[in-house]
């Protein structure tokens, strides 16, 4: 089920977020983190979404295109912190590809919500 595999992911990067402000995660413990328990929660739920192909009249296609749109947002964020550790990556150029896809993800779940406000009306 979608809902239960976005929990998970999400509480998977929210679990990850506590540990490093409460210093119980070394700094080179955060990359494996992502990489193990984290990223792959997105990619899952990227790759049951992507495969479908809907008309774009049909009535579930904005609600399926929100959804990609904020999973891929997510997963890219994720992406690039886990490869922020690089050595060879300009760390300030890749904080504000960090803060953009953060804010692709937040303004995709914010259309994602009003597409299911609007279903329930």
């Amino acid at each position: 089920d979608f809902s239960a595999q976005e929990k998970a992911a999400v509480d998977a990067s929210n679990t990850l977020a506590e540990k490093i402000r409460a210093g119980q995660v070394k700094h080179g413990e955060v990359v494996a983190a992502l990489r193990t328990d984290v990223l792959p929660r997105w990619q899952r739920l990227h790759d049951e979404l992507a495969p479908i192909h809907l008309s774009a009249d049909d009535e579930q296609y904005a609600l399926q295109q929100a959804l990609l749109a904020y999973v891929d947002a997510r997963l890219q964020e994720k992406t690039l912190i886990a490869s922020s550790e690089d050595a060879l990556v300009d760390r300030s150029s890749r904080t504000a590809e960090i803060k953009a896809a953060r804010a692709q993800g937040d303004a995709a779940l914010e259309r994602l919500n009003a597409l299911v406000a609007a279903k329930k009306h």
